[in-house]
């Protein structure tokens, strides 16, 4: 009797075990699965009108049925039950997040961190190592997608431009045309050499249109170029459900492992070189430097005195124009930038607006007395620090003003305030920029010259 009571004892404690087990749920290992091209990444920056798609499996490669929520910006905006993998759209710009809960697993939810940005190429430029921003963005799909739709294949055509100067009594110029193509000298499938042709039929070079077979027809959206390649980026869907929408791809597709000579103007003509009317031709390709002249990410200091004297009391504004926009391209999260004031100025406060669009903004500062700069002059040194993290942003609207600064002057001697620098020191009294990878972001300019005078130095 006592045997058969305590062999029902262990039964009945291990079907509470069981069902403990099962109440839990069973850990299912659930990974993202990106074994696709067009699988989402961790970070990953997408443009607006996307087509994306997310994967994961378990153990082993298992299917796993889970339940996934789509937050835009803390807010959740999309909603899919009981699904083995996802395809979906995206419109809006913002931070997004993925989350996938596997159904009837324990502690099995993977949360996947995205944004998407119409600056999205310039970012993406950023992350393929084209750090220093040469790049030009050919926009052709709509053309491409008229003639494909109708049965004709496209083409392209690149020309060297060039000015020559004839002597003359009054000089004239005459502007010179080269009929480039692309060569593939190692039959690799890719693009690796320019070559000078005498015709068009030597020069036009057929641009790829795809098969997919989910997505269907693909023509590229846009041709990217650089100094050493050309890529395709994006593509345009042309049928099917999602026709009209974009298709990104985790790593660019490589076109030409050759690219456009910096500072030199070039022209394409797009083509079906069958006596279509729309083609397209004179479009000016020109490589510049990390930004354009009137876009330099730049930081200067101004007072609306013009220049304090003694009792006064004032504020000096370090102004950003183009900095967040810049910052929102290379993923900056981080900045720091030092303000040197003379010992006869006393630091009184300072006030930060909102200044990064679509990011929290935490602000703070520090003030290092009694340095040496490099003219050897007793000064003072303000630290300002400056983080973006992911979340809500500041209820108020965005400006240019990095930090606005509260001085007194003390006396009537001499003095100064400005953005500078000691190399001595290293980083910790350097101008800073930091990604969202803790990597140097370059270019961003600091305006030495605008500095304050005081008592009419």
């Amino acid at each position: 009797m006592r045997k058969a009571l305590l062999v029902s004892t262990i039964l009945l404690l291990l079907s509470l075990l069981f069902v403990s087990c099962a109440t839990k749920g069973i850990d299912y290992g659930l990974v993202l699965d990106n074994s696709s091209p067009f699988s989402i990444r961790e970070g990953g920056t997408y443009g607006p009108n996307s087509v994306l798609e997310l994967a994961w499996k378990g153990l082993e490669g298992r299917e796993i049925i889970a339940d996934v929520s789509v937050m835009l910006n803390n807010v959740k905006i999309k909603e899919f039950f009981g699904v083995t993998k996802l395809t979906f759209t995206v419109e809006e710009e913002g931070s997004y997040v993925a989350i996938i809960t596997a159904k009837g697993a324990r502690g099995n939810t993977k949360a996947v961190n995205f944004s998407v940005n119409r600056l999205w190429a310039e970012s993406l430029s950023s992350f393929n190592g084209s750090s220093d921003g040469l790049f030009y963005f050919d926009t052709c799909s709509s053309l491409l997608r008229s003639w494909v739709l109708n049965g004709h294949s496209p083409f392209i055509a690149f020309y060297g431009l060039e000015q020559n100067v004839i002597a003359n009594v009054v000089p004239e110029t005459e502007n010179v045309r080269t009929r480039l193509t692309l060569v593939d000298t190692d039959d690799d499938g890719v693009y690796d050499a320019w070559q000078e042709v005498a015709t068009y039929a030597q020069q036009k070079i057929p641009l790829p249109v795809r098969e997919h077979p989910t997505y269907g027809l693909l023509v590229p959206h846009q041709l990217i170029y650089t100094t050493d390649r050309i890529e395709i980026w994006q593509w345009l869907i042309l049928t099917g459900q999602y026709a009209g929408y974009l298709l990104n791809t985790a790593q660019p597709t490589l076109f030409a492992s050759v690219g456009f000579e910096l500072n030199w103007p070039y022209t394409r003509r797009l083509d079906t070189y069958e006596e279509e009317s729309n083609y397209a031709y004179g479009q000016i390709i020109k490589l510049h430097a990390l930004y354009d002249s009137d876009k330099v990410p730049m930081f200067s200091l101004d007072v609306a005195l013009g220049n304090p004297a003694r009792d006064i009391a004032f504020t000096a504004v370090i102004t950003a124009e183009n900095v967040a926009r810049f910052g929102q391209i290379y993923n900056t999260r981080y900045m720091q930038i030092p303000v040197f004031f003379s010992t006869n100025i006393a630091f009184r406060g300072i006030t930060f607006d909102n200044f990064m669009p679509g990011l929290s903004d935490i602000s703070s500062y520090r003030v290092i007395y009694d340095v040496i700069n490099d003219e050897g002059e007793d000064c003072n040194i303000l630290m300002i620090y400056r983080g973006f993290l992911e979340g809500a942003d500041e209820p108020v609207a965005t400006t240019p003003v990095f930090a606005s600064i509260d001085f007194e002057t003390l006396d009537d001697e001499p003095g100064f305030i400005a953005l500078d620098y000691i190399d001595e020191y290293g980083a910790d009294v350097m101008p800073v920029f930091k990604d969202n990878q803790n990597k140097n972001v370059d270019g961003f300019v600091i305006d030495y010259d605008t500095w304050i005078p005081v008592n009419g130095i």
